[in-house]
């Protein structure tokens, strides 16, 4: 499976959430133990729905955590790629609010 990955959002220190009956993952499912060749950590498993799977992770870079988003690609084309990339960007650029999630990273997993 194709993903887009964005870090976001500064958590605000350590997080030692304890996974619901909705975000707890499948079965079937092989969560990993990093991402951007081991930069962010994951602590565990946040949620998932139609179009993105979150983990809360560790940015070993800058010591801080943040939620990580997978946006899942498969079956879009070039327009619904390039529609997501503006988006990533856009929000990039509107700084730090609380009713806002800012995008700290983008790339491809």
């Amino acid at each position: 499976m194709t993903y887009l990955a964005a870090a976001q959002r500064n958590l605000g220190g350590p997080q030692t959430a304890t996974p619901s009956a909705t975000t707890t993952p499948s079965a079937a499912r092989i969560h990993p133990a990093s991402f951007v060749k081991g930069r962010y950590v994951v602590i565990h498993f946040l949620g998932e729905g139609g179009k993105k799977i979150v983990y809360l992770c560790h940015d070993a870079l800058l010591n801080r955590d943040v939620a990580f988003a997978l946006i899942k690609l498969e079956g879009l084309d070039e327009d619904g790629r390039k529609r997501i990339l503006r988006e990533a960007q856009d929000m990039g650029k509107l700084g730090e609010h609380l009713n806002i999630v800012g995008v700290y990273d983008i790339g491809e997993e």
